[in-house]
Order: structure tokens, then C-alpha cells, then sequence
């Protein structure tokens, strides 16, 4: 009886618009539902599909970059790409006037205090590029250089980007800071600083090269600057590109060479000679 009353009950419902129209309602949600989760599936196998995913990958690193600056906090970033492959802790000894009254009425110090500061770096194997940083004693970086394994990786640092010559980005007579060439490396490396606009931070353009590596056909050993003439840099800047760009704080450029400007040495260094340049 009751089976037959629900069946008439059904039978009636059915012939009404309002039921007419929960049923397409009902329809349509999970047919969009449905969809939505093909969709899905679709994007995750575009995804892994690998000139894609390596589009993808590339982007995501390209925008990591954008935002890396210095005063981040190491572990901020380590939590973005991962933890390093190898650290180093060095220390760095200042001296400062122990009586500075004395200082200000004499112009000169009899006694000195020493104070000695902690500083670490850290190296991180990425799939386009090296990345080397360092760190103050509040863990925050101070600073840091990020190397291209591969041409094709163009990449920006605040105001600065590896897909144009040195002369493009910087018209001006460079200061070079380094500028080596070996049967082992080749290796140039040039200061920037624009005062205010770039937030008084110092900035470096470089070119490296590793023994057996042609990082670019453009800037082969006849081009590198071995004398650094000033009409060998001229025309090394005007058709290379630099695949190494970097950012020193205000906090220890000028007073810590060890800390900024040569300490990039120890980064390529350790690429080159390790021979883990094209190393994944």
C-alpha cells in the first residue's frame, strides 16, 4: 500500500514544472562537477608532460628570482627552494675606538676593541641556475649572486637582466672588480651602484666560464679580456651577456670585502674546480 502510494506520489511530482526544473538543476551541477574534475586530470598530465612542465618550471624559478632581495631571513628561503648543498661559516674581525670621546677631541685612538662577527654561506643546486648567499649573524642575507647553468635561462634581478649585453644595462665605464683568464676559468666581473634608486645597494654583473664549458659562442676565449685594456673590455662588453648577477647590502659593502665583493670568488671557486657546474 505504501509502495503504491509513493509511486503515485512520484508519478504526480513528475508532471510538475518545479520538478522539472530540480532535475535539470541537479543535472547541471553534476555535470559542471564532472567537468571540473576532467579538467584537472587534463592540467595535471599537461603538467607533467615535459616541454610543458619545463615552461612551468622555468617561470616559477624566473619569479623566485624577481622576488629575492637582501634582509630576507635564510629561512624564509629555504622553505621557496630547499636546503643547501653545502655551508660555510667564516668570521670577520672589526676594530672600533674604545674611547670615542678621544677619538672625536684627537682625531686618533690609543685603544681598540675587537669585535668579532659570524657570517655564513650557503650554495643551493638549482635546475637553471647556482645560487650563493650570505648571511649575517640575525640569519638575514646580506648577500647573494645567482649564476645560469644554461644560456637560455634569462632571468632578472631588480633592476638588472641577463638577456642583454653589459654595455645595454650599464652605458657607463665599468669598476671592474675582477677580471681573470686560465687554462681553468674565465672570469670577469664588474661593480654597480646607483645611489638612491637602487636603494643604495651594490650591484654585480659577471661572465663566468669553467674549463670545458662554452657557456656562450658569442664570448669565446679570443673575446675574454685576458689584458684588461680598456678597449678589450669595450669590445668584450659590447657583445657579451653576463650570466652571473648579484646584490651586496649597504650594511657591508666597502667595509667587508671578504664578506661581499671577493666572496663571490669562493661561489665560483668551488663550481669550477668541483666541476659541478652542469651538476643536477
Amino acid at each position: 500500500m505504501l509502495k503504491q502510494l509513493v509511486d503515485w506520489y512520484l508519478k504526480k511530482l513528475r508532471k510538475s514544472p518545479i520538478f522539472v526544473l530540480i532535475s535539470s538543476i541537479l543535472a547541471l551541477i553534476v555535470f559542471i562537477y564532472q567537468l571540473s574534475v576532467s579538467l584537472e586530470y587534463l592540467t595535471q598530465k599537461i603538467k607533467t608532460f615535459y616541454p610543458i612542465r619545463e615552461i612551468v618550471d622555468r617561470e616559477t624559478e624566473v619569479n623566485l628570482l624577481q622576488r629575492l632581495d637582501t634582509d630576507l631571513n635564510i629561512d624564509y628561503l629555504k622553505q621557496q627552494i630547499g636546503n643547501p648543498i653545502t655551508v660555510k661559516r667564516f668570521q670577520y674581525h672589526t676594530k672600533f675606538c674604545k674611547d670615542f670621546d678621544e677619538l672625536i677631541k684627537k682625531g686618533k685612538c690609543s685603544e681598540f676593541n675587537e669585535k668579532i662577527t659570524d657570517y655564513y654561506q650557503y650554495i643551493f643546486n638549482r635546475k637553471f641556475y647556482w645560487l650563493n648567499v650570505i648571511t649575517n649573524e640575525m640569519n638575514n642575507i646580506i648577500v647573494f649572486f645567482v649564476l645560469a647553468k644554461k644560456e637560455n635561462f634569462n632571468f632578472k634581478i631588480k633592476f638588472f637582466s641577463n638577456n642583454k649585453t653589459f654595455f645595454e644595462l650599464t652605458h657607463s665605464e665599468p669598476k671592474i672588480v675582477e677580471c681573470t683568464a686560465s687554462s681553468k676559468e674565465f672570469y670577469y666581473l664588474e661593480e654597480v651602484y646607483l645611489g638612491n634608486p637602487g636603494y643604495y645597494q651594490h650591484f654585480y654583473l659577471g661572465y663566468v666560464e669553467g674549463s670545458g664549458i662554452l657557456y656562450n659562442t658569442t664570448c669565446s676565449q679570443s673575446l675574454f679580456p685576458i689584458d684588461p685594456s680598456q678597449d678589450k673590455i669595450r669590445k668584450f662588453r659590447m657583445k657579451c651577456k653576463p650570466n652571473l648577477l648579484g646584490i651586496t647590502d649597504i650594511e657591508v659593502c666597502g667595509k667587508n670585502e671578504e664578506v661581499n665583493c671577493l666572496n663571490v670568488n669562493v661561489f665560483i671557486d668551488f663550481l669550477i674546480r668541483r666541476k659541478l657546474w652542469n651538476y643536477y
